[in-house]
């Protein structure tokens, strides 16, 4: 099912977001701040942090470049995560310009303690609209699964009655769709109980189940019914 690819791509990016943020953590705190030899101390600390949130904004644009390009995911999705993103940048955007006009090495320290604990909620931020959107692709994923068992009860019906021959096959079908409803109730209860992990775990296992089940259907008509 092509929400198994929507939900890899959303932990894959997820993965990649917070990498971006926890390694942007990293800015050192004003007391160990280091002064290069020849350069005044508040211009080389505001060198440095700057320097640390350009690298910072550079991440993010090739995080952004990431899900603008991944095919998986639907624009709508896209949308999400572009601007939990985005909405980091322009705040980094914000704090470099004023470490840029800063006048002072107790205002660049203070710059450098917000910049610190601005990311570190960021990384949250990001997380929950990750999660957000797994949700989403599980209610996607379950209104899907229950129009396909709907076609798959008629094609079974149909089966049963015009290839008496392939009973053994049939029954193993059916048995398939048992275990794909059974997977379906377990997504639900996943999806109504917030669990992402076992979102993704649901809509994994439902995909597969799906794939085996068509498989087996066209597997009986192909022994059963004439080919043209």
């Amino acid at each position: 099912m092509e929400n198994i690819g929507k939900v890899m791509a959303a932990f894959l990016i997820l993965a990649v977001s917070a990498g971006i943020l926890s390694t942007a953590v990293s800015l050192p705190s004003g007391s160990r701040v280091s002064r290069p030899e020849g350069e005044p101390g508040l211009d080389a600390m505001k060198n440095q942090l700057v320097s640390r949130i350009d690298n910072s904004l550079e991440k993010l644009d090739k995080a952004e470049k990431v899900i603008e390009n991944n095919p998986r995911l639907s624009q709508e999705s896209k949308d999400v995560l572009l601007q939990s993103l985005q909405n980091v940048e322009n705040g980094l955007e914000s704090y470099k310009s004023e470490t840029e006009n800063a006048e002072s090495v107790a205002e660049v320290v203070e710059l450098n303690k917000e910049v610190v604990q601005y990311l570190v909620d960021n990384k949250d931020v990001i997380k929950n609209n990750v999660k957000n959107l797994v949700t989403v692709l599980g209610l996607e994923a379950v209104d899907q699964a229950e129009e396909y068992i709907q076609k798959a009860e008629q094609i079974l019906k149909v089966l049963k009655v015009v290839c008496p021959s392939e009973a053994d096959s049939i029954r193993q079908a059916e048995y398939q769709l048992d275990e794909l409803e059974q997977e379906l109730n377990s997504l639900e209860q996943a999806i109504n109980s917030g669990q992402t992990l076992e979102i993704k775990k649901g809509i994994i296992e439902v995909g597969k189940t799906t794939k085996e089940l068509t498989k087996s259907l066209q597997e009986i008509q192909e022994n059963c019914l004439p080919t043209a």
